[in-house]
């Protein structure tokens, strides 16, 4: 993978299940519940902040998975963000993969569906992001995104 890659999945895995399948194929990921996720930017770009955060040593949590969500979430507290981008099994999950490495979503049960990562206000608005001014809620996503970056510097 030339950088990280969002995809949405549904199926009845666990989420601890997909993460260790993709990890032991070498691949890293992080998963959310998909009714959070404001299109597959929004991830990807919560990615990329949280490893720019690591390498600026401004980074507030302890792994890249973890930045990765308190991103995602637009949260500076882990308490806050992880319960509110977790994913639950059986429900639709967003994940965003980085690293090389070959995969076959259905030896875990799941089929990637990238429609359940599409944006909406209702997304947005599980956020805890108003729109408005009826913006696209994929580029207030992307705002939240780069604004913790700013509250954190």
């Amino acid at each position: 993978m030339a950088g990280p890659i969002a995809m949405g999945l549904v199926g009845d895995a666990e989420p601890a299940e997909i993460v260790a399948y993709f990890s032991a194929r070498g691949i890293d990921a992080v998963l959310f519940d998909a009714a959070k996720v404001c299109g597959p930017d929004h991830i990807v770009s919560a990615r990329l902040h949280a490893e720019r955060a690591f390498e600026g040593g401004w980074n507030r949590s302890r792994t890249p998975a973890m930045e990765t969500i308190l991103y995602a979430a637009g949260e500076r507290q882990i308490q806050v963000a992880k319960p509110l981008m977790d994913p639950v099994r059986g429900k639709p999950m967003g994940a965003v993969l980085s690293g090389d490495g070959d995969y076959d979503l259905s030896d875990i049960g799941m089929e990637r569906d990238d429609s359940v990562i599409a944006s909406s206000d209702g997304k947005l608005a599980a956020l805890g992001i108003g729109n408005p001014l009826g913006l696209d809620p994929a580029d207030l996503a992307l705002e939240a995104v780069a604004m913790l970056e700013l509250e954190k510097k």
